[in-house]
């Protein structure tokens, strides 16, 4: 396939399992820390797991709701994460 070369969106993709193991919390705290340094940036977790819900709660307790998104993997984000500028993966 060619390499994209349209205008990417300002959003850094997280996709894997959503486990304690995985971390994805500290991802969302490095975030946060550094949003107010990047104001048009967005972060979005796809994943599946035991702790969904618990970084849903995480991002609602550090204000992030505008900013920051946990979304269920059976959402398509195929489509979306070949706009981004980050693509992060959780091995």
């Amino acid at each position: 396939r060619a390499r994209y070369e349209g205008e990417r969106d300002k959003t850094v993709y997280a996709v894997g399992r959503v486990d304690a193991n995985k971390n994805h919390a500290m991802l969302i705290r490095a975030f946060a820390a550094i949003s107010k340094e990047f104001p048009e940036h967005r972060l979005t977790v796809y994943g599946k797991g035991e702790c969904l819900e618990n970084l849903r709660e995480l991002v609602g307790e550090l204000g992030m709701q505008e900013k920051a998104l946990v979304k269920s993997a059976e959402n398509c984000f195929y489509g979306k994460w070949i706009l981004g500028n980050v693509f992060e993966i959780h091995r």
